[in-house]
């Protein structure tokens, strides 16, 4: 320490770490051997790192019966081999308001040719089951498809990946797409109905030449 501390003197040491793209997975405990008058001071809690995993869609924005692909990147940071892992793909509402494009699914480790994984039954959480052991520093890439049904539900739907090593959940990520209903096309002429009798009535109605009308849904 720099100097004498007085009653109620306060210390603050502040430096930062930055975790390299290499790291090893796992907790690291930082432990400070700071005393006082020889009593030592507790260390501060481990600090949890993630596997890094995203998950991206294709498209924000679908409509009915359209298909979006989704993308799920992730890479093995443990230090060591992981016999068994899977990612848990949870979305609410997707049951009822979507199909899995059959064959869709892929799973690639490190570029490598993509092995398509059996179809899971379509729910609000599905589970991807990894196909091989992974090696320390593998990178694994998922794709597969969705397509909204013609009933399809008009809303946000938000797609939650978590991958899970020997059991243990260690990251997640999420994807957000909106659902809206398809386009509607509406012709017709406009004009001003002079005898208000709700017909267009051409010898005596009076035509709108270059206007347009824009509907909005209130």
């Amino acid at each position: 320490g720099v100097g004498t501390l007085a009653k109620n003197d306060v210390i603050v040491i502040n430096y930062t770490l930055k975790a390299k793209e290499s790291i090893v997975a796992g907790k690291y405990s930082n432990i400070a051997q700071a005393t006082l008058d020889g009593v030592l001071i507790p260390p501060p809690p481990p600090v949890d790192v993630k596997v890094p995993i995203t998950k991206n869609a294709s498209s924000s924005n679908i409509r009915q019966n359209e298909e979006v692909t989704y993308t799920i990147q992730l890479a093995n940071m443990t230090g060591s081999t992981v016999s068994s892992w899977y990612v848990k793909d949870d979305m609410t509402g997707r049951a009822t308001n979507f199909d899995l494009v059959a064959g869709s699914g892929m799973i690639s480790i490190n570029g490598g040719t993509a092995v398509v994984f059996s179809d899971p039954s379509i729910s609000d959480s599905l589970q991807i089951n990894g196909t091989t052991a992974l090696s320390a520093g593998d990178k694994v890439t998922i794709t597969y498809k969705l397509k909204a049904k013609g009933a399809v539900v008009f809303a946000e739907y938000t797609n939650v990946a978590e991958i899970f090593f020997n059991g243990v959940p260690l990251g997640k990520d999420e994807a957000k797409i909106t659902v809206y209903d398809n386009p509607v096309k509406i012709s017709g002429t406009l004009f001003e109905d002079v005898n208000a009798d709700g017909i267009n009535d051409v010898s005596t109605d009076i035509p709108f030449v270059g206007y347009s009308v824009i509907l909005k849904d209130s």
